[in-house]
């Protein structure tokens, strides 16, 4: 950052990227979508990220299998969310 602060988040470093290097031309975080990206990335990094390092972490076969059905259910629910989010705004 400016003031000399490291920051190696994803979705940090992200927004600042979009914002530092907008134009007239290039906008890569369109004010008007910023919620619903926020909200995604929410949802992403609270639900999706620990049910996929469960996956990576699993110690047997077994694990794996439990892990694996947990991240696809995390995964079906962040698509409903999706979907219900594109519905409501008119498809």
């Amino acid at each position: 950052m400016d003031n000399g602060e490291v920051v190696t988040e994803s979705a940090v470093v992200a927004r600042r990227v979009a914002t530092e290097f907008r134009t007239r031309h290039t906008n890569l975080l369109p004010s008007a979508e910023t919620a619903a990206i926020d909200a995604f990335v929410g949802v992403w990094t609270s639900q999706v990220e620990p049910a996929y390092y469960t996956v990576l972490k699993a110690e047997s076969e077994t694990q794996v299998r439990t892990a694996v059905a947990g991240l696809l259910e995390t995964l079906r629910a962040v698509e409903a969310s999706l979907w219900e989010r594109t519905m409501a705004r008119g498809g």
